[in-house]
């Protein structure tokens, strides 16, 4: 019989340098560098387009020895997209440019063309098999789950399938042998193999497939793979079955024998995709109002960055998948994943000239930008979900809000509404900076969770609700309208509140303005704010209470922006940090601080009629982050 081996290695854009050092330490290279001892075992690999390019740079002798095993007829290259975007939420044009850009890498750095491709998080919808015919895509894999749904059993799923009105072939991905490898010792997949012969004959042919780093990065994998010598004895044993078990690669199986039935297969991935995001991927973009931020602000730039070759790359590269979802580690919940999507497209917007105002609306969304800044107003909650400094490339509204997850088997903190800016609350006499930390405050009002009208007027954005807040157990009518005026060449947001008691009686506020703050981490002093003293350098993750501030700022002095508010009376402010708790790698938990919201806040007392104003003014300065 014939057994396939196909590796993914992946690592996103905007992964920090020591995760791709530690990942080619602890799994690539030793991995390559072992299959070199064994000239007889044949494996297909593919490389993520951030991932090759890291390997060109840094290490150019992994790139020379995936080469030589290559020319050797050991390794079998496979493309993909080149920054592993989830093909289906993206436009065809930009799938078939990153499969594209995937195919000529390989052929510059191997010297091959690639035929088969890796399938990112294997999302799949029959729709791509058009797209995989016009890149002249000749296989994929998929996992054996799709091939159940379509009433063929993973025992009967060995062997190569065409799809329906397709020159596309599917291999099925072995669901048992993702569970023995490199879980179990290498005996238990020979003993599977030989059941998969005795059932199906010589001809079957079995392929497994899965994450590269999986064979020593994840964690207490490295030393039972190499130390232990895992990885040895499991090559050994294939050495071992060679006069009845075939190692090939797709390609060359795919020449030696006819395909199976023709399949239709219906949207899916592998079973952990489907458990974690509901039995679609697109249900992440439902789940995470931040990943669809991501989504449309990269869709928005796209439109003016097709006709620039650097700028539509840079578009390209914002649709690395990670920071777009979360199963059970990393992903969504990694800031700097997150901001590495709004970097790219701040990118995209420098290669890009503009001078003056610009107003786009989004459905329920403005987006206002000059040369400096671009901003994004949302009609539900009033408030800012974007703040993009062009120079730094950073997105100080990156925020995540925090959402309850399948694995938190205890009650974590939640959040009922998005972490924005300009949000505008009304608090009970019991609230208090632990309580509103922990998302357990009464709110009073109704204007942080329902919808705003929302104009501009002559690049000034106008905000206006018409609602209400409880007051001695009624609720009292309150009409609330917000100004942000963003000016030409200006890093400066003036921001002018009217409040206006439309009823007929006093009322008594206590008024909340709250506003988040994501800088690139939370070290202490290089990320850090000022309350009103500017000599004292606070921490991130401390809370704190200040009666009055008329200037408070958050810096990072590593990423080169700052925050600062400039009040026209003295106001009192809270520090709250917020902290999302999440799931790693090996299962532990993990505690992440997010991001910091700015809680400015004091009493109004409107009598019947009565309209009160403020202003203020936000400033964004920022040097350039390249």
């Amino acid at each position: 019989m014939f057994f396939s081996i196909v590796l993914h290695n992946h690592q996103p854009i905007g992964q920090l340098p020591w995760v791709f050092e530690d990942a080619w330490r602890e799994s690539y290279q030793p991995f390559l560098e072992t299959l070199a001892e064994f000239p007889d075992i044949k494996t297909g690999l593919h490389f993520s387009g951030p991932l090759l390019d890291w390997l060109e740079i840094e290490k150019p002798q992994t790139i020379s020895l995936i080469r030589k095993l290559t020319s050797r007829g050991q390794i079998e290259i496979l493309c993909g997209g080149y920054y592993e975007p989830i093909f289906v939420i993206w436009p065809r044009e930009d799938g078939l440019a990153q499969i594209e850009k995937s195919k000529a890498r390989i052929l510059e750095l191997f010297g091959v063309e690639a035929r088969g491709l890796w399938l990112t998080e294997r999302v799949w919808e029959p729709q791509l098999a058009a797209w995989l015919d016009a890149a002249q895509v000749k296989y994929t894999l998929l996992d054996s789950t799709l091939f159940e749904n379509a009433g063929i059993s993973e025992a009967q799923s060995c062997g190569l399938f065409p799809i329906e009105n397709s020159a596309l072939k599917v291999f099925p991905i072995n669901r048992k042998l993702r569970d023995l490898l490199p879980w179990h010792e290498p005996h238990e997949t020979i003993e599977y193999l030989r059941r998969v012969q005795a059932e199906h004959g010589n001809s079957a042919h079995v392929l497994f497939g899965d994450d590269g780093e999986k064979f020593g990065a994840w964690p207490e994998t490295h030393s039972y793979i190499f130390q232990d010598g895992w990885l040895k004895r499991f090559f050994e044993a294939l050495q071992n079955e060679a006069n009845w078990l075939h190692l090939v690669t797709p390609s060359e199986y795919s020449t030696l024998q006819l395909p199976r039935e023709i399949v239709m297969l219906e949207a899916g991935s592998y079973p952990e995709m489907q458990e974690w995001s509901g039995g679609n991927w697109r249900n992440f973009l439902e789940r995470y109002q931040e990943s669809r931020d991501m989504r449309d602000e990269v869709l928005r730039v796209r439109e003016t960055a097709l006709e620039n070759a650097e700028a539509y790359d840079h578009i390209l590269r914002a649709q690395s998948n990670d920071a777009y979802w979360h199963g059970v580690f990393g992903g969504l919940y990694l800031k700097h994943l997150r901001q590495a999507i709004y970097a790219e497209c701040a990118a995209a917007g420098v290669l890009q000239s503009q001078q003056t105002i610009k107003i786009e609306q989004d459905n329920n969304d403005l987006i206002a930008s000059n040369n400096l800044l671009r901003i994004g107003a949302r009609a539900r909650g009033g408030h800012l979900f974007l703040l993009q400094s062009t120079p730094a490339k950073h997105n100080l509204l990156a925020t995540l809000r925090r959402y309850q997850e399948p694995y938190h088997e205890k009650f974590v903190l939640t959040d009922w509404y998005p972490r924005g800016a300009l949000l505008d609350h009304f608090f009970d006499e019991v609230t208090t900076p632990r309580n509103f930390q922990t998302g357990t405050f009464p709110e009073e009002g109704d204007f942080t969770s329902e919808d705003w009208q929302l104009s501009d007027d002559a690049g000034v954005l106008r905000l206006r609700r018409e609602g209400g807040v409880w007051h001695d157990g009624e609720f009292a009518p309150l009409t609330i309208e917000k100004k942000i005026a963003l000016r030409e060449n200006s890093g400066e947001l003036e921001i002018e509140y009217s409040f206006h008691n439309t009823g007929e009686k006093p009322l008594e506020l206590w008024w909340a303005l709250e506003w988040n703050a994501v800088l690139s981490g939370v070290d202490w002093p290089e990320r850090h704010y000022h309350a009103e003293d500017h000599t004292q350098k606070l921490s991130l993750e401390t809370a704190a209470s200040f009666d009055a501030v008329t200037n408070p700022i958050i810096a990072d002095t590593w990423r080169k922006i700052r925050l600062e508010w400039n009040f026209d009376s003295p106001i009192a402010m809270w520090h709250v940090p917020l902290f999302s708790v999440s799931q790693k790698e090996g299962g532990a938990i993990e505690r992440i601080y997010q991001q910091s919201a700015f809680v400015f806040h004091r009493r109004l007392n409107l009598a019947a009629g009565e309209t009160f104003q403020t202003s203020f003014k936000a400033v964004v300065t920022a040097r350039s982050a390249d």
